[in-house]
């Protein structure tokens, strides 16, 4: 990581001198050493559409995972073979708890390498900055959503599980006023169970509260990478391993902050060495293409057997098993990032980057936030259809299907209506050129194609289902 970090400072000091430009800071001049090789990454515009695809696989499994029927539905959906095999898949792996690692690993890294850009490009890093275009990319549309989960709260309360579990809507709407809009839905849990996926953008937002000063540190040569990686590691391990003597908190280890620091970790550290392009990242790169198939290979076996759901390392009873367990999808996640931008002309990476993963990566967010909503709607709206009508496994379909199409539709109209105006503002907080988190390049696509593709067709088709449930199955 020293040898990563002089040559970085190497990189600035070059670029500055080729270009003819003003003299380097002070604090890039500290970082210059011996090792002066142009960095071809930061003089070219890059977008990675592969780790966008990689972002529509996290966000699919855990929208598959999610889809939790309940009511009649549950005895509708359970004796065909569709159902099953989705209940077998979940019950086995882990793959929504997978997903929202997998997030973490694709968010640290893509943070990194803009925060790296930045500096080497400028030399300096503005944390202000950098939290202003946290604060566009995040807020509206989750502000949005806390919106539509009051209008859930107090319209269809008696459609969502476990209503034991929760208080009356305005006892939930005070409590979710104080927690939700600072971010410690992870810590406190007010009792709306369908709004519990929020707690996964509590611990991104409490992360990242603390990182762009941790970042301009390790830029000003205050701190190390290499201690700030293996602290945070530590950390994961020791806070894990308390709960296995007996620790513990309110929310448990799966929902608190601490137990995902090593995930954030070694994300980025990949977007570190990606970022630079120098040697450590040509040693890695060339690993990871000479032995693309058994490190692909051993990449997947570590997160299945990290995630088999065999003995729930994720919640209580702990075990000797649990601590390792977060280290090792810490490096699997980071090591499929390294090994799909190693292996870019793989087929793995050309199914990642086509069209139709691209874009679902981009309405990944919404897609997330939305489809538990989703699911209280469809079910809301279709509990007084007799299914019985159709075989098993084509309720299912039905059903799975307007669950998805509506989400995707949702999460198409908020990106055009929400999302594209905040980032188009945001851009103008950005000093990474056009590389930016979750938004495709200018000139990618019209918004007119977007909105017929990602809304007019999928909500077209929901409206289409429904209409047949409500006519012709009562």
């Amino acid at each position: 990581m020293r040898l990563v970090f002089r040559y970085h400072g190497a990189v600035i000091a070059d670029r500055r001198s080729e270009s003819g430009g003003h003299a380097p800071d002070a604090n890039a001049t500290a970082l210059t050493s011996r090792h002066a090789v142009a960095s071809p990454r930061v003089e070219d515009s890059h977008w990675m559409p592969e780790i966008d695809g990689l972002r529509a696989i996290a966000c699919l499994v855990v929208v598959y995972d999610h889809f939790t029927p309940w009511g009649v539905f549950w005895r509708l959906l359970t004796r065909g073979w569709l159902y099953p095999f989705w209940d077998n898949t979940a019950k086995t792996i882990a793959i929504g708890s997978m997903g929202v690692m997998l997030f973490y690993s694709i968010s640290s890294f893509l943070l990194t390498y803009l925060a790296v850009r930045e500096w080497i490009a400028n030399g300096h890093f503005s944390p202000k900055q950098f939290l202003i275009r946290r604060t566009l990319r995040i807020w509206p549309l989750y502000y949005t959503i806390l919106l539509a989960y009051v209008g859930l709260a107090f319209l269809a309360k008696t459609q969502f599980p476990g209503q034991e579990r929760m208080v009356d809507p305005a006892g939930w709407f005070w409590g979710a006023i104080v927690v939700y809009p600072l971010f410690l839905q992870n810590w406190f849990t007010p009792g709306l169970p369908e709004a519990g996926i929020l707690w996964s953008l509590a611990i991104e937002e409490q992360f990242y509260l603390v990182f762009p000063w941790v970042m301009l540190l390790i830029f000003r040569r205050r701190l190390d990478p290499a201690w700030v990686v293996g602290g945070l590691i530590l950390v994961t391990f020791a806070f894990t391993s308390l709960f296995v003597f007996g620790f513990r908190t309110e929310v448990g280890l799966y929902y608190s902050t601490p137990t995902f620091f090593a995930i954030f970790a070694l994300g980025a550290a990949a977007g570190w060495a990606f970022a630079l392009n120098g040697p450590t990242w040509a040693r890695l790169s060339d690993v990871f293409r000479r032995h693309r198939v058994p490190l692909g290979l051993l990449l997947l076996v570590g997160i299945g057997v990290a995630g088999y759901r065999g003995n729930d390392r994720f919640f209580p009873p702990y075990t000797l098993l649990t601590p390792p367990t977060f280290l090792v999808l810490a490096a699997c996640f980071a090591g499929s990032i390294v090994w799909i931008l190693s292996n870019r002309e793989s087929l793995v990476a050309r199914i990642l980057k086509s069209r139709v993963m691209r874009d679902l990566g981009f309405l990944s967010f919404g897609i997330y936030m939305w489809h538990t909503i989703v699911k209280v709607l469809i079910f809301y709206r279709v509990q007084d259809v007799d299914l019985s009508k159709f075989p098993t496994d084509a309720r299912f379909a039905m059903i799975f299907v307007s669950y998805i199409l509506g989400s995707v539709a949702l999460a198409t109209l908020t990106y055009c209506c929400v999302e594209q105006p905040f980032l188009r503002l945001k851009d103008r907080f950005s000093a990474s050129g056009p590389i930016r988190e979750g938004t495709p390049p200018r000139g990618s696509r019209g918004t007119t194609r977007f909105l017929i593709w990602y809304f007019a067709l999928p909500a077209t088709g929901v409206i289409i289902i429904e209409a047949i449930f409500r006519q012709h199955l009562r």
